[in-house]
């Protein structure tokens, strides 16, 4: 299946990080678990959903705050799905959605 559609990975992982980003914050924690897994198999995915999404604000000021967010995101962060890694990463994009969400326009 994956063969028949290569993009799909990258499409799952955009769906979720868009619902993380700009839907209500409902059952946000629920959506953070396979981020992980989702951008260590398709990593390019997860880089051009990164760039999409910087590249998108007008504002210099809001794509600067944006890929420093996207940095801290990333920092410390495995190539792995130990358990330890995997929470860290939840943390981590926990606080990543709720400091974009403070400045990105919906």
């Amino acid at each position: 299946h994956l063969r028949a559609r290569p993009n799909l990975t990258a499409q799952l992982l955009a769906a979720v990080l868009n619902q993380l980003l700009f839907a209500p914050p409902a059952s946000h924690w629920v959506l953070t678990r396979p981020v992980l897994s989702l951008m260590l198999v398709d990593e390019r995915g997860f880089l051009e959903y990164r760039d999409d999404l910087v590249a998108s604000q007008q504002s210099p000021d809001l794509r600067q705050r944006l890929n420093d967010a996207f940095a801290t995101l990333v920092s410390n962060v495995h190539r792995n799905l130990e358990p330890s890694n995997r929470d860290h990463f939840t943390q981590a994009l926990s606080t990543f959605r709720h400091e974009v969400r403070q400045f990105l326009v919906c």
